[in-house]
């Protein structure tokens, strides 16, 4: 039973090509699988980056609102005092003391005092 070689050549090159394909497809599917995989990964990530920048800018908002309060509360309270202070010195010796303690003109602070 001698064959002749063309009959089985080409359903062999056919068969070899679709079994080519087959693997090719198979890597081209996992490829995809796996690149899939990667962005999800990727996402995640970014999310967690995201989230985790977040987080530490309303940290230090809220510790700049802090900073600022006590920073405003306390520069009140030491101008209540020198006002008390100043309020309680004879005649116009608080006039005469504003000067050195704001420089040549505290027309602001100066009505308060005397007024």
């Amino acid at each position: 039973m001698n064959m002749d070689p063309q009959v089985w050549i080409l359903p062999t090159v056919a068969l070899l090509m679709l079994v080519g394909m087959a693997i090719a497809l198979l890597v081209a599917l996992r490829h995809k699988k796996r690149m899939k995989e990667e962005v999800k990964k990727l996402r995640q990530e970014t999310g967690n980056q995201r989230k985790m920048l977040k987080a530490a800018l309303e940290a230090q908002e809220s510790e700049r609102r802090r900073l600022a309060k006590d920073l405003q509360d306390n520069l009140g309270m030491m101008l209540m005092t020198m006002r008390v202070s100043l309020n309680s010195l004879p005649g116009g010796q608080a006039a005469e003391l504003l000067p050195f303690c704001w420089g040549p003109s505290p027309r602001g602070f100066r009505g308060q005092v005397t007024g």
